[in-house]
């Protein structure tokens, strides 16, 4: 099915921040300048990060103002570490996993934060210290330099964009810090078709997990975006090197862009940039050619209801995608602040999920997943186990399980769940 970028229709969610007591208990005067990060979880909420108070604001589309969900907006209070209201020193790139946990890329200080649902904040990766340190240490134990984006793949690996250093780290699951990509304090464009790890990027900036556990990162001050797949090859997939805006209909590869920053994938492969100093986001298919696919061009305002390529932005700075393929975007300009767009995915059939067996016999993997819990019953649906569901692809461990019938039941509020059927046999 071929989808038409001009079928697109934007309309701007949310304008103002909530300042009533009533709305939320955190909510006061800020100054908001500059939106940096926005990120989408499995219920619909979405997240911005606020570079200027501090905040990580929330707002869903019944809302009619945005609500602070982290950070008090009281910078003086930014050295504190891991408690409710631990404030957040000019936070960059923010994510949302599964289980409705956020993470928060803090620019300054060094850090990256995770935020329960109920607010608690803790620093996990990072140790307030700019620096860099060799792998293999536990990440709150571990320098790093200047965090733009962080991003959580199917397996729950953590992956930060460290723009001082020049290289992506990844946060294991079990909390060690290893290098992912780029050479150490070495920026430059080298490496494609090699080990990323020898690779040289200039300014990593935004980054997001693919469906087939590839890794892509905005390499932005090389006007490109890369791609890390499941074997550690770095490749250029968007963009030729020289900054420019050129080359829609085409393949991705020989197109210009300028200065990309924040991207996302939807559950189809799709790759979406926010082409920042082009004031467009870009949308590049799995078979490779590039298109605009909202913005005309021109810096400016945007006007509701209008199809998402005949509006104006302004220094497009991020975007995100749901479940559901819906794009949104904000905003980098202090004229232009309080603006999250959504731009509603039209004729965008939705990927069924796939069960299939894993990379070795004591797991299945699953993809295209959009529930948020997973149960394992057995033959009389008795539970054995349940287990978070940590993004679109993932594996769910099968170890211990006696010789037999089982039932994966996906689950989700609001939606009907689904049962898959397996077995297992010896293991």
């Amino acid at each position: 099915m071929v989808v038409c970028a001009h079928a697109q229709v934007i309309t701007t969610i949310s304008r103002s921040i909530c300042t009533t007591p009533s709305a939320n208990d955190n909510n006061t005067f800020l100054d908001l300048r500059s939106f940096n990060g926005i990120a989408v979880d499995g219920t619909g909420n979405i997240y911005v990060t606020e570079w200027n108070s501090g905040a990580v604001l929330k707002v869903s589309e019944t809302d009619d103002c945005m609500k602070v969900f982290a950070g008090s907006g009281d910078l003086s209070a930014a050295e504190r570490g891991s408690e409710k209201g631990a404030s957040i020193l000019y936070p960059h790139g923010i994510a949302a996993d599964k289980v409705g946990n956020i993470y928060v890329a803090q620019y300054h200080g060094c850090v990256v934060r995770r935020i329960s649902p109920d607010g608690t904040n803790t620093i996990v990766a990072g140790n307030k210290i700019c620096g860099y340190n060799r792998d293999g240490k536990p990440a709150t134990a571990t320098w790093m330099g200047n965090p733009n984006g962080v991003t959580i793949d199917g397996n729950g690996n953590m992956y930060i964009a460290d723009e001082m250093n020049q290289v992506v780290l990844k946060v294991t699951p079990d909390g060690y810090m290893v290098t992912y990509a780029g050479t150490s304090g070495l920026k430059g464009y080298s490496g494609d078709r090699g080990s990323a790890l020898v690779a040289r990027l200039n300014m990593p900036y935004g980054l997001a997990a693919g469906v087939n556990g590839d890794m892509y990162i905005s390499d932005t001050k090389n006007h490109v975006v890369r791609r890390v797949d499941a074997e550690g090859i770095i490749t250029t997939v968007a963009g030729n090197g020289s900054k420019g805006y050129e080359g829609d209909g085409g393949p991705a590869t020989a197109a210009k862009l300028h200065e990309p920053r924040g991207i996302a994938v939807d559950g189809e492969g799709n790759l979406y940039i926010a082409d920042e100093n082009n004031h467009v986001v870009r949308k590049v298919t799995p078979a490779g050619i590039i298109s605009t696919y909202a913005g005309n061009g021109r810096k400016g305002h945007s006007r509701d209801g209008a199809p998402a390529t005949a509006i104006s932005l302004t220094n497009p700075r991020d975007v995100a995608v749901d479940d559901d393929g819906n794009l949104y975007i904000i905003d980098f300009d202090s004229d232009n602040t309080r603006r999250i767009h959504k731009v509603a995915a039209v004729g965008v059939p939705r990927a069924e999920l796939k069960v299939s067996p894993g990379q070795t016999a004591h797991y299945i993997r699953v993809d295209n997943c959009t529930y948020t819990s997973v149960t394992i019953l057995d033959a009389s649906e008795k539970v054995m186990s349940e287990q978070a569901v940590t993004g679109r692809s993932f594996q769910v461990s099968i170890a211990g399980l006696a010789p037999g019938n089982y039932i994966l039941d996906f689950r989700k509020p609001g939606m009907e769940s689904k049962k898959v059927r397996f077995s297992v046999s010896e293991q």
